[in-house]
């Protein structure tokens, strides 16, 4: 997971947090041939998380 930025730091599917915006993404490759990141939610008060709140099934 990758956060402040919210820019992807490796080539593959990561989650991307803006922790200033707490806006919280989905980036498949992490490269940007497939298309851009995708919002996928927006977190309220701008929560700290790590990678091991989320679970990806």
């Amino acid at each position: 997971m990758a956060a402040d930025g919210a820019a992807p730091t490796e080539a593959s599917g990561q989650l991307l947090y803006d922790t200033t915006a707490g806006a919280l993404s989905w980036d498949v490759d992490g490269t940007g041939s497939q298309g851009d990141p995708v919002r996928v939610a927006d977190l309220s008060g701008v929560p700290l998380t790590t990678a091991s709140d989320f679970s990806l099934v």
